[in-house]
């Protein structure tokens, strides 16, 4: 085989691993992202419920009842 020919032949797998290390590095890059944005979105679902599930509004909403002096306040929260 000519130089040349080998020559090309090497320039072409050179090619086509430059090309795979980019392809690899974006995909992984990519992924983590993905990774990281859905574990963002996870957190702050789990702490949103943690919130929800230790805090009873009811007293408040009794206060605020007692404040006004109306009294069918919460009746009429909970009948609409």
């Amino acid at each position: 085989m000519p130089e040349k020919a080998i020559e090309e032949i090497e320039a072409i797998g050179q090619m086509v691993m430059d090309s795979s290390v980019a392809v690899f590095t974006s995909v992984s890059a990519g992924y983590i992202i993905w990774m990281l944005r859905g574990g963002s979105l996870l957190i702050t679902f789990r702490a949103s419920l943690a919130v929800c599930r230790s805090f009873d509004p009811l007293p408040v909403l009794d206060s605020y009842s007692r404040a006004t002096g109306n009294d069918e306040f919460l009746e009429a929260l909970v009948s609409s």
